[in-house]
């Protein structure tokens, strides 16, 4: 479950590095900006192909991307002398008017706005809350290594159905009766891929984190 939670990162920080680089890139031709490279990541050029007279490149570390424009980034690795603009060209970014060169910074961290709020409703939609909360049911959705929970031998998907012999129909009850028996030996009935077990466990605050 751990790489699958990095590789879901990495693919939501490269997601919003090309959506802020993006943003810049498409708010910069807009206005007409001279364009020299859209690269995501950086050092070492993977690949890339040039279009319009655009180099586009994927690179090595893809830990954050650029968008190499006239009057803006005009020594950054790969430039080359004889691709910048004269100071006066109009397709130079520092001759552009003041709205236009605040609509192109702006538009990246906007963009990234955009983005987020998309991955966050998708995530919501595919993931949502967690089970053990949405039907209510008290069911364990993670063990804090070496806490009561842990000791007891308690697993993550354990249903817990009575707490000294009175049933437990959802989270609300069960913390209930956790909170009112601080530090009291407790016998919890557990369903466990089909069958009841009883655990033995002694509470403390920590037990109302599993």
């Amino acid at each position: 479950m751990l790489v699958v939670h990095i590789l879901w990162t990495l693919l939501a920080l490269n997601l919003l590095v090309l959506a802020h680089e993006g943003g810049h890139y498409l708010a910069a031709r807009n206005a007409g900006i001279k364009i020299y490279e859209f690269s995501i990541g950086f050092g070492p050029r993977l690949f890339g192909w040039r279009k319009n007279d655009i180099d586009y490149s994927v690179r090595a570390l893809f830990l954050g991307g650029f968008v190499r424009m006239a009057g803006v980034e005009e020594t950054i690795e790969g430039g080359k002398d004889d691709e910048q603009l004269a100071d006066d060209d109009p397709s130079n970014f520092k001759n552009k008017s003041l709205w236009a060169r605040v609509a192109v910074l702006f538009a990246g961290p906007f963009s990234n706005y955009v983005v987020a709020f998309i991955l966050f409703a998708v995530a919501y939609a595919f993931f949502g809350v967690p089970y053990d909360i949405v039907d209510e049911q008290a069911k364990v959705g993670y063990v804090i290594a070496k806490s009561p929970a842990y000791q007891s031998g308690l697993a993550v998907g354990d249903k817990i159905v009575a707490i000294d012999g009175q049933p437990i129909e959802n989270w609300d009850a069960m913390t209930a009766i956790i909170r009112q028996n601080p530090e009291k030996k407790l016998t919890l009935t557990i369903s466990r891929n089909g069958q009841n077990l009883s655990i033995d466990i002694i509470p403390r605050q920590a037990f109302g984190q599993t």
